[in-house]
């Protein structure tokens, strides 16, 4: 084993150079395999993995092999090699398998006794292990988590959980001594990594293996308590229950970060105390990215994001959501990294989903934080950690709460109502007012302030590539004598673009363009709300940074406001970058090319029954549409719940206000893009996703008589985007985002429209099949 490992660590650097030659090995180990040579077929799989350890299908084919042959000593050998390796679970999570190999083979080997010490796991308690079968159990990892256990064990017992099985890594804070009191809990101790025992899930595999064949059990962390639908009244025995009813074996949650709404410093915590009293508080954004069909066994929808983007910043993808707490264990489940996934088959994980309240922002966290970054027990070395730390160092009075994002906790109905979590509740729940419908407030002016006619605030974020074009055209209106305010807007997270934006603003050397930075991190529609909350002017023009305009768009659209003044809004025709292959109204282009909105008048003036049209489908772009300040005081800010649609949900807000004047000349243009959700997650759906969240928002204010029609057509027009992208992603043999969209189309609920289901359901057997 040695030799292998040190062949492994010297050599791998030379893997590109002799790919070619380990094509060749590869295909003379499979020659001597057949030919019944075993120990030459050996030698020639392991020469393979000595020069390229990522070999995954070479390990495997090696391992199957001497599985083959009884040699599980060789087996073990070669899984300690992959994990010395791969200790972090790379290789899209094959190390999850390798470790129940390793697991395997010791068993096989010299029994369940040698796995235990492999991975220094030793029994501390005396309690008497007596179980019944349908005994609940609860399986975890603690380290330091003496402060948590006690509403940790009293919230878990009260849901119906018989017996805890925790495992203590090496705590120095008396977590073991106060594990050691309680007789519903079996205690192990270990001090061997939390990397190297596959962030515990090599530990719940040992446990598990030994006493949890067949039961219902419940892995989560100290931080953790699973809230799922009408939990306040029904104990996880009745989900259990519902579940196998259902013939599901496996259920999944989203992780929500809980908070208080005070400096994390200053959110103390007293053992015992319920943890939502200290830290009552969770974003209503709960993800910013998801992909479907993900994961190392493709069975999950992953999440991303949510109030660690918002507050942490950096890349989506380093704060995962998404687990499977729940499940049935089985003597051959493969447990994960985090129990983030689960290897099982599609149609036994369930399609309710629960929540994680996660409450790690007590006032110990900045130690804790400290503690981790130099253990690297963590992904990546601990890199999220380091993000918290460098944030902790700049700001120590760091908040997570935000008026414009946070949201109080109240009851299971509520998170139901938000679609953080699905199943029994949810259609309850919508039958409630939609009270978290959240539009930030947008307060009137001073009536002493001298306020221009105009405010054109350009929103600027990381994507923004070509705010010199933005700028030159709207400088390029005004004559020096005009007084306009034009304001550049970013946050935080945009700060490396600051010097940027600077050279770009002395180039135009026009001293009314002036620049904002936002202290905090506000997303896309934040960042647009905030432009509101800053205009001055009497009529607020919000731009992207990507946006331009031709010569003559203030002065036709002024027109039109003097012409008739008690217009509330006013945009003209625009053109925008295709993403799919069709324009608005449907008709075929090509993806990428320029394509022109639909005309909605010849000729200019008040538009007629521009309500049903907007509200069935989003038919303006924000560079084309201006506002006046007084109906976004009226109507408030950006939905966030309405994500990327949020544009097109408040233009039906503003539609509602009264007439809106239209120009038919094309005098706007919309970014060469489209912004980053849609750039980033097209092919997962999201966009559709937003649409109909953006759907059921309006639902909730369209006027009564036409609310129920214009809701459905605007449902049917969402099904039949989802069709022509699951189409044009079939033809590109792309059938993860086909289903993606596919499953929007499908969740828009056209049961009225039986062609659209028709071609959904034809899609979706095409593909399956």
């Amino acid at each position: 084993m040695f030799q292998l490992r040190l062949g492994i660590t010297m050599i791998s650097q030379n893997a590109n150079q002799s790919q070619p030659s380990m094509e060749a090995l590869w295909r003379l180990a499979r020659v001597w395999y057949k030919k019944g040579n075993i120990a030459q077929a050996v030698s020639y799989y392991r020469k393979i993995l000595t020069v390229v350890p990522s070999k995954k299908e070479v390990f495997v084919e090696l391992a199957d092999l001497l599985m083959a042959q009884g040699d599980w000593a060789a087996v073990a050998d070669a899984c300690q090699a992959w994990l010395a390796e791969f200790p972090e679970n790379s290789m899209h999570g094959y190390s999850n398998e390798v470790h129940k190999l390793y697991i395997n083979a010791l068993v096989q080997q010299s029994g369940i006794a040698a796995a235990f010490a492999a991975y220094q796991l030793i029994r501390q308690d005396r309690n008497t292990i007596d179980l019944a079968p349908d005994d609940l159990l609860c399986c975890a990892v603690m380290r330091n988590e003496a402060m948590r256990l006690p509403y940790f064990l009293d919230y878990y017992r009260r849901q119906g959980i018989a017996k805890f099985f925790i495992i203590d890594n090496d705590s120095t804070d008396g977590t073991l001594a106060y594990l050691l009191t309680q007789s519903d809990v079996y205690t192990w101790h270990s001090t061997t990594s939390f990397k190297q025992a596959n962030c515990g899930a090599a530990w719940w595999e040992l446990l598990l293996r030994s006493y949890g064949v067949g039961h219902w059990v419940l892995v989560v962390d100290a931080d953790e308590l699973l809230y799922y639908p009408l939990c306040e009244e029904r104990t996880l025995a009745h989900l259990c229950a519902e579940l196998a009813a259902e013939g599901k074996s496996a259920y999944k949650a989203i992780m929500l970060d809980m908070y208080s709404d005070q400096p994390i410093e200053a959110t103390h915590y007293r053992p015992g105390t319920d943890f939502l009293a200290v830290c009552p508080y969770f974003d209503r954004q709960y993800y910013h990215l998801k992909r479907p069909f993900d994961g190392p066994f493709e069975n999950m929808t992953n999440y991303w994001g949510g109030v660690r983007t918002r507050v942490f910043g950096g890349n989506h993808s380093g704060y995962l959501l998404n687990k499977v707490p729940l499940f049935i264990y089985r003597a051959d489940d493969v447990l994960t990294s985090g129990q983030h996934w689960i290897k099982r088959p599609l149609d036994e994980i369930s399609n309710q989903r629960g929540a994680l309240l996660h409450f790690k922002y007590f006032s110990s966290f900045a130690g804790y934080v400290k503690q981790e970054v130099m253990r690297k027990e963590h992904a990546r070395q601990a890199a999220a950690y380091q993000i918290y730390a460098s944030q902790l160092a700049a700001d120590e009075a760091l908040t997570l709460y935000d008026p414009l994002h946070s949201v109080r906790f109240e009851n299971s109905m509520q998170l139901a109502r938000l679609g953080i979590i699905q199943g029994s509740c949810q259609a309850a729940a919508h039958s409630l007012p939609p009270k978290d419908h959240y539009f930030p407030p947008i307060a009137p002016l001073s009536s002493t302030i001298l306020r221009p006619f105009w405010s054109v605030m350009i929103a600027v974020d990381e994507h923004s590539q070509a705010l010199g074009r933005t700028l030159q055209s709207v400088a390029a209106q005004f004559s020096q004598a005009e007084e306009v305010q034009i304001e550049i807007v970013y946050d935080r997270t945009s700060q490396h673009i600051a010097s940027e934006i600077a050279k770009l603003v002395a180039q135009i050397a026009d001293a009314r363009v002036q620049v904002h930075e936002s202290s905090r991190y506000l997303g896309h529609s934040g960042l647009l709300t905030l432009c509101i909350e800053r205009a001055q002017g009497q009529w607020v023009h919000l731009l992207a940074g990507d946006d331009w305009l031709s010569p003559g768009f203030y002065k036709a659209l002024a027109a039109g406001i003097e012409r008739a003044p008690e217009m509330g809004g006013a945009f003209c025709r625009f053109d925008y970058k295709n993403v799919d292959g069709k324009n608005v109204d449907g008709e075929n282009s090509r993806a990428g090319q320029r394509v022109l909105a639909p005309l909605e008048c010849a000729t200019a003036g008040p538009l007629v029954d521009w309500l049903p049209r907007i509200a069935v489908q989003d038919r303006v772009a924000l560079s084309a549409l201006v506002v006046k300040r007084t109906v976004y005081e009226q109507v408030g800010g950006f939905c966030l719940a309405a994500g990327s649609a949020a544009t097109w949900e408040m233009g039906q807000r503003i539609a509602q206000q009264g007439c809106v004047w239209y120009e038919p000349q094309t005098l706007a243009h919309t970014a060469d893009k489209p912004h980053a959700i849609n750039y980033q997650c097209y092919s997962s759906g999201l966009p559709l996703a937003h649409a109909l969240a953006a759907i059921e928002i309006a639902s909730c204010y369209l006027p009564t008589d036409l609310g129920a029609g214009l809701t459905q057509q605007a449902r049917e027009a969402v099904a039949a985007q989802a069709i022509k992208l699951a189409q044009m992603y079939l033809a590109q043999g792309d059938y993860r985002a086909a289903l993606a969209n596919l499953g929007e189309g499908l969740r828009a609920d056209t049961i009225d429209s039986p062609e659209v289901n028709r071609k959904l359901l034809t899609l979706f057997s095409q593909i399956v099949t």
